[in-house]
Order: C-alpha cells, then structure tokens, then sequence
C-alpha cells in the first residue's frame, strides 16, 4: 500500500553523514528513496518505509534526536 504524503507522519532526524545515514536504512532497514533535495548538492533526503516515512536532514542539530522504533 502506498503512503499517502498527504496523511503521513515524517520523522525528521538530523545526521552528520548523509550518505551513510541514508545507506543505513536502505540496505539494513529495508527502506526506499521518495524525495533527494536539492539534486545537485544533496541535504535532505525523504525516505518511506514500515508505513511511515523519515527526513534526513544533514546539518540539522538536536540535543536528542529521539528514537525510532520499528515494529
């Protein structure tokens, strides 16, 4: 079932690697590429899977990013 984007709950996680960070939840979690932004110098990516849908934001601080739990 697709998600609609309209509907859906983002997790937005800042992280320092991108591309490992990204690599991560695609190979180890099972998760697929939705939004890369801006294309030519990526900072952000959109990324769906176990019905919810995460943001990766390369940059972005937080004291504590939280937890994400997959069921």
């Amino acid at each position: 079932m697709p998600i609609d984007p309209g509907r859906a709950l983002v997790t937005v996680l800042p992280c320092e690697d991108l591309d490992a960070t990204m690599g991560f939840f695609i190979d180890e979690l099972g998760f697929r590429i939705e939004l890369i932004s801006p294309a030519d110098s990526p900072r952000t990516v959109v990324l769906s899977g176990h019905g919810g849908m995460v943001r990766l934001e390369q940059g972005a601080t937080a004291v504590d990013p939280g937890t994400l739990h997959l069921l």
